[in-house]
């Protein structure tokens, strides 16, 4: 009596030996169309899953996320310029030559887009002469050195003590760099997230080294941190309210 088995494909019974199904065509012991239009339809509700997850997390963070005018460019915190101390437009300075050494405020000039600085050891391009670098969306800080080199694009820099900063009027202070006891109160504050790149970091000074960084964190939803007077505080797609 032939023995008989069953096709892969087809569920057709065939002999033992047909290498090839007389009903389907189907060779033994290749893949079978039905499983691989399985395989194919577990890939493609496997990448719907992923997809969804990723829609809900994306739902989750927008669900603290802020309306577009709340990390837009134009700061609304007013900032009082010294009459006569004229700004220091974008372009490639070394400190002590033209521009003297001490603390200043990097603000964007042009509100459509957003500003850059870079300060570095030396004029060079080497990865490792990089101190600190940063764009500005309203405005940042930074304290230089003899001898460093700063890089300025698309902002207005001042010195630091020529102006002066008046609280936000509705609370919220927006994306850049706060010295806390000069343009933003010791005390406790809400950050409050805009996309899943929000971040802020608090460190001791404007120098921007590694070395004076007290606390640094990746946020998806609102969190709550203390600041003390002279501390400094740079927040980047966030916003930070007072608002308990």
């Amino acid at each position: 009596m032939n023995q008989i088995r069953v096709c892969e494909a087809c569920r057709s019974k065939i002999p033992m030996e047909a290498k090839i199904c007389p009903n389907c065509g189907h060779k033994k012991n290749s893949i079978s169309p039905l499983r691989t239009w399985g395989t194919i339809v577990i890939m493609v509700m496997v990448v719907a899953l992923v997809l969804y997850k990723v829609q809900s997390k994306s739902q989750e963070y927008r669900g603290f996320s802020l309306p577009i005018e709340a990390v837009s460019f134009r700061e609304n915190q007013t900032i009082q310029k010294t009459e006569g101390v004229n700004p220091i437009k974008g372009g490639t300075y070394e400190i002590g030559k033209g521009v003297q050494a001490g603390e200043y405020i990097v603000i964007n000039s042009d509100h459509s887009y957003p500003g850059f600085f870079e300060l570095k050891k030396t004029n060079s391009d080497k990865f490792e002469d990089i101190i600190g670098n940063g764009s500005v969306y309203n405005y940042s800080m930074i304290t230089v050195s003899d001898g460093q080199v700063l890089e300025l694009n698309n902002v207005d820099m001042y010195p630091f003590n020529s102006v002066t900063f008046s609280e936000p009027t509705d609370g919220i202070y927006k994306p850049g760099m706060y010295k806390v006891g000069v343009n933003i109160k010791a005390g406790s504050y809400k950050i409050i997230p805009a996309d899943i790149n929000s971040n802020y970091e608090i460190v001791k000074d404007s120098t921007y080294s590694r070395d004076n960084i007290l606390e640094t964190n990746y946020i998806d939803r609102a969190t709550y941190i203390n600041l003390k007077d002279n501390q400094y505080i740079i927040i980047e797609n966030a916003v930070i309210s007072s608002k308990l």
